[in-house]
């Protein structure tokens, strides 16, 4: 994110300053720089409030799994975290995009620009049986 940002959080990403603990690599994958996934993680006062993954393949930018604190949300945080890997793709050559919504994100999406291309139902199996 750059200083434009609307959010009150910091992101950071690939073995960036904001990440922690002091060897980012030691977390596994998605924070080495040379991973096709990688994972994201919004600060708000120092405190981790939110994440995201992204996952670059095909020529796509595939956004995954972002996620806010209850207490963080309704501020930005979730755009910023779905906004700060979309422009490093950009940065990077990719031109697509693409994401699965729930429905408390699907609003967030809309305004940055996201549209519907599919619907999908997700079943879930109850527990016990």
């Amino acid at each position: 994110m750059d200083d434009q940002s609307t959010a009150n959080c910091t992101v950071g990403a690939d073995g960036g300053t904001l990440l922690s603990p002091a060897n980012p690599q030691d977390l596994g994958v998605g924070f080495d720089r040379g991973s096709r996934a990688r994972r994201y993680l919004g600060y708000q006062a120092g405190v981790p409030v939110a994440s995201s993954t992204m996952v670059l393949h095909a020529g796509v930018a595939g956004i995954y799994a972002v996620a806010t604190l209850p207490s963080a949300r309704r501020q930005g945080i979730g755009a910023a975290m779905t906004l700060r890997p979309l422009l490093e793709a950009r940065a990077n050559g990719y031109r697509i995009g693409t994401l699965q919504s729930s429905e408390l994100g699907y609003p967030v999406y809309r305004r940055l620009g996201f549209r519907d291309v599919c619907r999908f139902t997700l079943y879930l199996w109850p527990a016990g049986d």
